[in-house]
Protein backbone atom coordinates (compact mmCIF):
# COMPACT_ATOMS: atom_id res chain seq x y z
CA UNK A 1 0.00 0.00 0.00
CA UNK A 2 2.63 2.66 0.91
CA UNK A 3 4.56 1.95 -2.80
CA UNK A 4 1.22 2.76 -4.63
CA UNK A 5 0.90 5.54 -2.25
CA UNK A 6 4.31 6.76 -3.23
CA UNK A 7 3.70 6.04 -6.70
CA UNK A 8 0.68 8.05 -6.94
CA UNK A 9 2.31 11.17 -5.36
CA UNK A 10 5.35 10.81 -7.58
CA UNK A 11 2.93 10.43 -10.45
CA UNK A 12 1.01 13.53 -9.09
CA UNK A 13 3.89 15.73 -8.55
CA UNK A 14 5.02 15.33 -12.01
CA UNK A 15 1.59 16.14 -13.34
CA UNK A 16 1.89 19.26 -11.02
CA UNK A 17 5.46 20.18 -12.36
CA UNK A 18 4.64 19.67 -16.05
CA UNK A 19 1.63 21.96 -15.15
CA UNK A 20 4.24 24.61 -13.27
CA UNK A 21 6.53 24.31 -16.08
CA UNK A 22 3.98 25.37 -18.36
CA UNK A 23 2.86 28.08 -16.07
CA UNK A 24 6.16 29.64 -16.32
CA UNK A 25 6.38 29.34 -20.04
CA UNK A 26 3.59 30.87 -20.56
CA UNK A 27 4.51 33.84 -18.35
CA UNK A 28 7.98 34.55 -19.51
CA UNK A 29 5.99 34.84 -23.14
CA UNK A 30 3.54 37.28 -21.31
CA UNK A 31 6.59 39.24 -19.69
CA UNK A 32 8.47 39.20 -23.01
CA UNK A 33 5.15 40.72 -24.57
CA UNK A 34 4.67 43.43 -21.84
CA UNK A 35 7.57 46.13 -23.34
CA UNK A 36 6.18 45.39 -26.61
CA UNK A 37 2.41 46.03 -25.82
CA UNK A 38 3.54 48.80 -23.13
CA UNK A 39 4.97 50.83 -25.98
CA UNK A 40 2.35 50.45 -28.07
CA UNK A 41 -0.09 51.57 -25.52
CA UNK A 42 1.98 54.40 -24.80
CA UNK A 43 1.98 55.15 -28.15
CA UNK A 44 -2.26 55.39 -28.49
CA UNK A 45 -2.66 57.32 -25.30
CA UNK A 46 -0.06 59.99 -26.33
CA UNK A 47 -1.81 62.34 -28.78
CA UNK A 48 -4.60 61.83 -26.28
CA UNK A 49 -2.57 63.30 -23.44
CA UNK A 50 -1.27 65.59 -25.77
CA UNK A 51 -4.78 66.83 -26.47
CA UNK A 52 -5.66 67.13 -23.24
CA UNK A 53 -2.65 68.91 -22.10
CA UNK A 54 -3.24 71.52 -25.10
CA UNK A 55 -7.07 72.00 -23.51
CA UNK A 56 -5.33 72.56 -19.87
CA UNK A 57 -3.25 74.99 -21.21
CA UNK A 58 -6.17 76.42 -23.39
CA UNK A 59 -8.20 76.71 -20.48
CA UNK A 60 -6.17 78.02 -18.00
CA UNK A 61 -5.31 80.80 -21.14
CA UNK A 62 -8.77 81.47 -21.31
CA UNK A 63 -9.42 82.38 -18.27
CA UNK A 64 -6.30 84.68 -17.74
CA UNK A 65 -7.88 86.45 -20.23
CA UNK A 66 -11.35 86.48 -18.69
CA UNK A 67 -9.99 87.64 -15.66
CA UNK A 68 -7.59 90.70 -17.90
CA UNK A 69 -10.78 92.16 -19.73
CA UNK A 70 -12.61 91.99 -16.29
CA UNK A 71 -9.70 94.03 -14.51
CA UNK A 72 -9.35 95.85 -17.91
CA UNK A 73 -13.06 96.96 -17.47
CA UNK A 74 -13.08 97.59 -13.85
CA UNK A 75 -9.85 99.83 -13.96
CA UNK A 76 -11.68 101.67 -17.20
CA UNK A 77 -14.96 101.74 -14.60
CA UNK A 78 -12.66 103.31 -11.58
CA UNK A 79 -10.91 106.00 -14.29
CA UNK A 80 -14.34 106.86 -15.61
CA UNK A 81 -15.79 107.19 -11.73
CA UNK A 82 -12.74 109.73 -10.61
CA UNK A 83 -13.07 111.86 -13.85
Amino acid sequence: MAIYDCDKFNTLCNEKDVELKAALTEKRNLEMRLPKLSSQGSKKTTPKELVDANNQVFDKIHEELKARCMLRTAEETKKEAFE
